[in-house]
Formats: structure tokens, sequence, C-alpha cells
């Protein structure tokens, strides 16, 4: 209890500046609680979509069991530019009850979710993909998240195909989640180191406030009789009931964030209120975690106290840093680097011990970046200083090469954040690579009867879209007509020779515009005839129009899809199979495989788009591709793409990666660069007695100010170029050990750059106001 008393009397007596210090370090516990809670709910949150979908989910009734009241549906999937888009069609002769108290529409009626409804108000193309009127919104019940695009639709029995009978709601398994394990993870590491870290040295930065008045305050106690751990215990007990206070505000403001943002949400991710709360471990980690954290910040600070009062009371000048500090900086550039430059034939580096290696380099480097920095402060101050030309370069070199520790705590924390921000940057590289395809350029399918009025021309003027081609299957006669042998069936490009090349791996041989030609592929497919006269639909008249399989026959001959009516009619145009050929080589999984035909671009008049398949090529990226979806769903907003080779659920997944990812570096910018303001301040108040003798003796403000410039651009630049080098080192190296990018990213080397002189620029105009404006005799007391 004489230790609580004395601390409470100690806290209060502290005048304005401890106060501030109480007030900072409240504030970086309360940011420290909220960014915890948030990082530790984020799996809770995907959780909860899992679950929601699972219990929303209608499933089909078994074999021979009746139907909920006697009910159909069907499940579609489709999207709206990069959004999915959930269709239900359901078709009962009563009311079914659906979850969450809502009923089942009658047919022509909708229930929708509210950003559809928002959607289907504001985009008139939307409105004639789901037909019918508005009759309510779905409950939160059967929503997976607030921004979902679902709806419900009332139709009748004959309009049903392909329907089940409706057996209930709610899975018995979990359906997949929106981020696998391995993602989840990478990203809560991610996260913490971008924003615990810095967190963590803003309240080393607000414990070292008035350091100096409070170890001399401290030492004066032990110097009295008072033990080491009372000594200890009194300096914790300011940090802890400040953390104590500004965790249980951060956890409050958290709670209120969550729950007035949670329609809001961020790109990609979107939560209920109620999914969002944090949990009885969140909560008790944050306000037991973080004031065990700033006590061992403030042991940390009395160590020097406790063992040696008379050096702490006396001011003892520090020691000069060893050079022995360079060897961990060494050791791991050494290791990155031939991690780096020694890489196997798959693309990893050689030998089983890559990743033990791999994590000790990093560990050395970022570890050396930091212990090496005092080292570099010294040897640059005392080169600046050689120069006596510049009483404002003298000025700011001399108090570096003095005490070039004062540097390294000011920025220390920026250095280590820079390192780290260019090793995740590496690694968020790596995972991208991973997740999108490994060819330089992704296909795009829909069928032309689903968007009317497209062609391959107006395709190719869309943004994103570098090719685009139609392929026709012919139309094949009826079985009863050709009994003795089977139908001739074969799918045609129309195009030129050009727009051949851009779908094929190698350009195609012996390609001639002008003419139709046969396209072999040299893997002994069989081909039709030469001769034998083909019927392809021009979609003028609506034989023809109907929707086909594009399924492959038994003779190999295959098709991308399109239409292939049942003939007969003036709708179609004859081609004669040439016998002049083309060699063509498909890439892996392409669309167009199969397409036995080349036919010039006039061969079939422009309404034959609608019976066949319109084929896109584009940049295989997640930006190029989901900037295509987009304009696909504004011209034509009743088709549905086809991605080969992706899933659009990997493109949301990555849109959630960058949101998060993003955000996180923006938040651990803005918690690192107010860490280094506050340790700036600290480095101020040190400063008060030099400043105060140097004002007395006649050196002019101006040429204070330009000093106090000179050491900050000085130090922190010594700082942060090597962080940024080494930081790209060991993201390179990482890549090089992944095996997916094999190429240095100046692009983003150069932003960082650029974000580091503004870093410099916010730091120069922070630090010019800390000079003082007057002279205090307390001050210069001693010297």
């Amino acid at each position: 209890m004489t230790v609580l008393r004395l601390g409470w009397a100690l806290t209060r007596g502290a005048g304005r500046r401890g106060r501030w210090r109480l007030l900072l370090m409240a504030l970086g516990a309360a940011l420290g609680a909220a960014c915890l809670a948030a990082v530790l709910t984020l799996p809770q949150l995907l959780e909860a979509r899992t679950v929601h979908e699972q219990h929303r989910t209608p499933y089909p009734a078994q074999a021979g069991a009746p139907a909920l009241d006697g009910a159909a549906f069907r499940t579609v999937q489709g999207s709206w530019g990069t959004d999915a888009l959930t269709e239900v069609l359901i078709a009962a002769p009563g009311r079914v009850a659906l979850p969450g108290g809502a009923t089942a529409p009658r047919p022509g009626e909708l229930l929708v979710s509210p950003r559809l409804r928002d959607l289907l108000a504001a985009e008139p193309a939307l409105r004639e993909r789901l037909p019918g009127t508005v009759a309510g919104v779905l409950p939160g019940a059967l929503l997976a998240a607030p921004d979902e695009l679902y709806a419900y639709l009332g139709v009748q029995r004959g309009q049903l195909e392909q329907g089940q009978p409706l057996g209930g709601f709610g899975l018995a398994f979990r359906p997949p989640a929106l981020l696998d394990g391995k993602t989840l993870h990478l990203l809560e590491f991610m996260l913490a180191v971008f924003v615990l870290l810095p967190l963590g040295l803003f309240l080393a930065g607000c414990n070292r406030l008035s350091a100096a008045s409070r170890l001399r305050t401290l030492a004066a106690f032990r110097l009295t009789g008072m033990s080491a751990r009372d000594v200890r215990r009194l300096n914790a007990l300011e940090p802890a009931g400040a953390a104590l206070l500004g965790a249980a505000a951060g956890l409050a403001g958290y709670a209120l964030a969550a729950r007035t943002g949670g329609r809001v949400g961020l790109p990609g991710l979107a939560w209920f209120p109620g999914d969002a709360a944090p949990s009885a471990a969140t909560v008790l980690l944050c306000l037991l975690g973080l004031p065990a954290g700033a006590v061992l910040i403030s042991r940390a600070g009395t160590s020097a106290v406790a063992d040696s009062p008379l050096e702490a009371r006396r001011e003892r000048p520090p020691r000069a840093p060893s050079r022995w500090r360079s060897l961990p900086l060494a050791a791991g550039l050494a290791v990155l680097g031939l991690l780096w430059l020694v890489p196997s034939g798959s693309g990893r580096p050689a030998g089983a011990l890559s990743a033990p290696l791999l994590l000790a380099g990093v560990v050395a480097t970022g570890y050396g970046v930091v212990a090496c920095y005092p080292l570099l402060a010294r040897a640059l101050a005392r080169r600046a200083a050689r120069d006596p030309r510049s009483l404002s370069v003298l000025l700011g070199a001399r108090r570096g090469e003095t005490e070039p520790g004062g540097a390294v705590r000011a920025t220390a924390g920026l250095v280590l954040f820079v390192f780290a921000l260019g090793l995740a940057h590496g690694v968020f590289r790596d995972w991208h690579a991973a997740a999108q395809p490994r060819r330089p350029v992704q296909y795009l399918g829909l069928e032309g009867a689903d968007a009317p009025g497209l062609d391959a021309a107006r395709l190719r003027t869309l943004p994103g879209v570098d090719e685009a081609v139609l392929t026709v299957r012919n139309l094949v006669p009826p079985p009863s007509t050709v009994p003795d042998h089977r139908p001739v069936t074969a799918t045609a490009l129309l195009g030129t020779c050009a727009d051949l090349a851009r779908f094929t791996a190698v350009p195609p041989l012996g390609c001639t515009d002008g003419a139709p030609l046969l396209l072999d592929t040299g893997n002994g497919a069989p081909l039709p005839a030469p001769g034998t006269e083909l019927r392809f639909p021009t979609g003028r008249n609506g034989d023809g129009s109907g929707s086909g399989s594009g399924s492959t026959d038994g003779d190999g001959s295959g098709s991308t899809g399109g239409t292939g009516g049942t003939g007969g009619g003036p709708d179609a145009v004859t081609v004669a199979v040439p016998s002049a050929r083309a060699s063509v080589t498909w890439p892996p999984d392409s669309p167009l495989y199969g397409t036995g035909l080349l036919l010039p671009p006039d061969t079939l008049p422009g309404t034959a788009a609608a019976t066949g398949t319109l084929t896109l090529a584009t940049r295989a990226s997640t930006a190029t591709v989901q900037r295509v979806l987009g304009a696909l769903a504004a011209a034509a907003p009743s088709a549905e793409p086809v991605l080969y080779g992706v899933d659009t659920d990997g493109l949301r997944k990555a849109r959630l990666v960058d949101t998060l990812y993003t955000a996180g570096t923006a938040l651990g910018v803005a918690v690192t660069v107010l860490a280094h303001l506050v340790a700036a301040l600290d480095r101020a108040l040190e400063r008060r007695r030099n400043v105060t003798a140097l004002t007395l003796i006649g050196v002019p403000r101006r040429t204070l100010r330009r000093a106090q410039v000179v050491q900050t651009v000085l130090f922190l630049g010594c700082g942060l170029l090597p962080a940024v080098a080494a930081g790209a080192l060991a993201g390179r190296a990482y890549d090089a050990y992944g095996g997916l990018v094999h190429a240095w990213d100046w692009p983003a080397f150069a932003r960082t750059l650029a974000a580091c002189a503004a870093v410099l620029a916010v730091a120069v105009l922070g630090a010019l106001p800390l000079l003082v404006r007057r002279i205090d005799p307390a001050l210069i007391r001693r010297d």
C-alpha cells in the first residue's frame, strides 16, 4: 500500500509533463487495444460468415421424401461486375416459411438483400436481369453479410427448369471459408507486425518522456533505502494504470466502431454488428496483456536505476557503440544474398536448410539494422563534423557524435518498421503470384444469346480486353435424315490469322487470310473431310438460335459452345470444308481447343454473334480481370461470363487480402510516425539545457533551427536508407525461396523511398516547434 500511495502521489505531482505523458500512454494503449481486438476478431468474422451461409442455404429433399410445402427450388450462382450474385428460384403452391421469419415470394415477386434493392433502383440494366416486383427485403438470417447480393425469385412450377424438391434450410456441413487457414494466418502475422510492433514502440517512447527527471527521482528513493523490487513496482504503476485505462477505452471504441461501421465495412468484407463483438478471451487479453507489456517496458527502463542508482543520479555519459554491432547485419545480408543469388533449377534455393536459413537471415538482418544504427550514426556524425564551415552542420553533427543512442531511440522503431514493410511486401508478392494464374493471358467466355447487341468488334473496345473472337457451331441435320452415318460437327472461329495468333501458344503455321482454313493441331484428332458442306446459322430469323451444349461428339470433334440449330432454313450460310490447313498449338486448358475451322470475319453477318460464343483474352492480373468484368456487366447485364482457369471467389479473396494489407500498412505507418514524433519530443526535452546554453551564449535561433533540420535529416536518413535496402533484399530473398516471383519490384522500391522522404519531411516539421523559446536559469544551473 505504501508503494501505491507513493506512486499516486508521484503521478499527481508530475505536473503538466506528467499528465501529457499519462495521456499519450493511454492513447497508445487505446489504439493498441482497438487494433488487437480487430486482428483477433478477424477469424471470428469469417467464421460467422460461414455459419450464416450454412444456416440459410436450401438443400434438396431426399429420394422418396416429400418436399417442404410441396416447393421446388433452383440456385443460380452468377455475378454482377466483380460481385457474386445468388438467385434462388422457388416455386411453391402455398407460402413457404424462410429462415428469419420471411415467407417465399409469389410468382412474379422478389425478395432481395438491402444492397441489391439499392442496385435495382439505380441500375436499369439489373432490373432487366431480375424481372419482377420487389415485395420485400431479406432478413439478416438469409444473408451471409450485409453487402451480399442475394435474391429469392418466385416463379411458376412450369418455369422452373432443372428444379429440385425443397427439403429445408441449413446444410449439415460447413461451406468453404472466404479465406483459407494459411492465408488467414499470414494476414494475422502481417497485421500484428504492422500494427502491434509500432504500438509497442509508441508505448516505449511515451514511457521515456521526461525519463531523465523521473529516473533521478527513482534513484533518490533507491539511495534512501527503498529496495530494487519496490523501485521497479513504483515505476510500473503509472504505465500499468495508463495502459489499463487506455485498453478499456480502446475496447469501447472498437465495439462502437464495429457496430456502427459494420454495414459499410471494408471493400470485400462487411459484417453484422453481433458478429464483430469481441470475445471474452479477446477482452481479457487486451485488459491484461497491454498493462503487462507496459510493465515490461518500464522494467527495462529502470534496470540501471535499480542496479546503479549513483550513476543514474549523476547522469553518466553514454558509452560509445561497439563495432561488434555490425556483425549480425553482415551475417544476415550474406545469408539473404546467398538465398537470392543461388537458386536451384526448380526456382527454390538449393538445400533442405533453405527455410531455416531464410528465417535466420531475416532475424539477423532485422536485428542488425537497428543494432548497427548507432555505429552508422556516430560515423556519419564524425564525418559531417569535420567541415567547420557551417555552424548548423557542426552543431547538428556533434550532438549525434556524443550521444548516438538518442538518435536510435527516436528512429529505431521507424527503421525496424521500414525493414518489416519490405519483407512483408515480398511475402505479399509471393502470395499474389500463387493465387493468380501462371499463364500471362486470361480467357473469358460468354454466350452471344445472353449478350444481345455485342459482337467481337465491340468487345475489343472494352477496357482491359486485348482480343475477342466469335466461335460458331455448324447446324447438325436431324438423325432421321442421315440414317447411315453420323452427322459431321465442327466449330468455326471467325477472325483473321492475327486474331487466331492471340489465342495460340505459338504463331500458327501456314495461315493465310481471305479464305477458310482447316485448323490442324497435329494430335490426330479427326477433321471434316475436304469438300464437306457445313451450314452455319446467321441468327437473322431466329432459326438455329437455340442454345447448344457445346459438347464433344464421338469422333472427337469438340466445340467451345454456341448454337446448333436443327438446320434447313434460309438463316444459314453454307461453307465447303477447304483442303488448305494451318497448324496450330493451343495453350493448356484453352477454351478454343477443338475448333476445327478458321473463317474470314465477313463469312457470317453480325447477327451470328447471337448464335455463338464470344471468347475474350485479357492480361492475367486480378485488377485487369476485375475491370473487364465490370465493363461486361455494364455492356451486357444478362450475360454470365465464364473465367477459364480462374475462380471468381479467388478474385474476391484477393480483393479482401489487398484491403486488409493496405489498411494495416496505412495504420502502421501512421502509428510509427506518431511514435517517432513522441520520441523526438523526448529528445527535445533532454536537449533543453544544451539548447538553452547555446541560446545564452548568442547562437541565433535560425542557426538552431538549421541544426535541428540537419540532425533530423542526417540521422533519420542514415537509418531509413539501409532499412529500405535491407528490407527489399529480404523480400526478394523470400520471393526467390518461393520460386514464383523472379524480378525486383522497382516501382514498389521507388514508392518506399518516396514514403520515407515524406516521413522525413513530417519529422522535420514536427521537430522544429520543439525548440525552447525562453531562457530558464534552472536548466543550466549544472552547466
